[in-house]
């Protein structure tokens, strides 16, 4: 009897944002008034959250570790009974460098005060625990590169135990940036009816925003369109599709 084969074509999209003409700097003093830091940098007063309110704790207390100690002299903390706190920015689309600065003034101990960080309705910081990172008093700075596709930076904050807080939030242009690229589409395959192909390409890039396998032409299942949530495009990226029937 005769086997029985089917054939497929598979190639990949890859998604990138395009730089923006005109680029956006934004600095903010979270739940304090405007700051010039020890570098001539200018934060603006509190701004762009949805809820939460000033920290008690952060006027009365010295973060040492930082050339700007005047930083941390305030903080925005949300309260369990609010909804979970989030800032948004209006960016033009672009890639962008956003820098979080945290310092936990309550003098908590490691495990009291526990949450996460979202970064465009993505995890990037999960379980942040400051004073286990660095202890009391001590400044703890997280930063990663974000696309922005949409006009809009979203920082969210989920918590854990006792409450979220931030102290400054600076979201900056990248610097330059390579365009996602692959050297070579995967090589069409032929398979037993039933069985599965998989496909993978080698890619290079500073950065991505989405992939996306096609099949035949037409997009694929499961997701289509698939994150990338970091910054460095991964080495290989791999697909599989099962094959379908086919009149031969």
């Amino acid at each position: 009897m005769q086997k029985k084969f089917a054939f497929a074509t598979i190639s990949i999209l890859l998604f990138f944002a395009a730089s923006a003409k005109s680029q956006t700097t934004i600095r903010v003093n979270a739940g304090g008034p405007a700051y010039t830091d020890s570098q001539g940098r200018l934060w603006s007063a509190d701004y762009g959250s949805n809820t939460g309110t000033p920290s008690s704790c952060a006027p009365t207390a010295t973060v040492t570790g930082t050339a700007d100690p005047q930083l941390y002299k305030s903080a925005r903390w949300d309260p369990t009974h609010l909804p979970e706190m989030q800032y948004a920015f209006s960016v033009p689309n672009d890639i962008y460098t956003v820098t979080l600065y945290f310092a936990e003034t309550c003098a908590y101990t490691p495990g009291v005060r526990v949450f996460d960080v979202q970064v465009q309705g993505v995890t990037l910081y999960p379980g942040i625990d400051i004073a286990k990172a660095v202890g009391v008093d001590r400044p703890f700075v997280e930063s990663e590169n974000v696309s922005v596709t949409q006009g809009q930076v979203t920082i969210g904050f989920v918590h854990h135990l006792d409450n979220p807080i931030i102290s400054a939030i600076e979201i900056v242009p990248a610097g330059p940036v390579t365009a996602p690229a692959i050297s070579s589409q995967p090589a069409s395959a032929s398979v037993p009816l039933g069985q599965a192909a998989v496909f993978s390409v080698a890619a290079t890039g500073t950065y991505l925003t989405y992939y996306q396998w096609q099949k035949n032409g037409s997009a694929s299942r499961a997701p289509p369109v698939q994150p990338i949530q970091r910054r460095q495009l991964p080495p290989r990226i791999t697909a599989r599709t099962t094959a379908a029937p086919v009149r031969i």
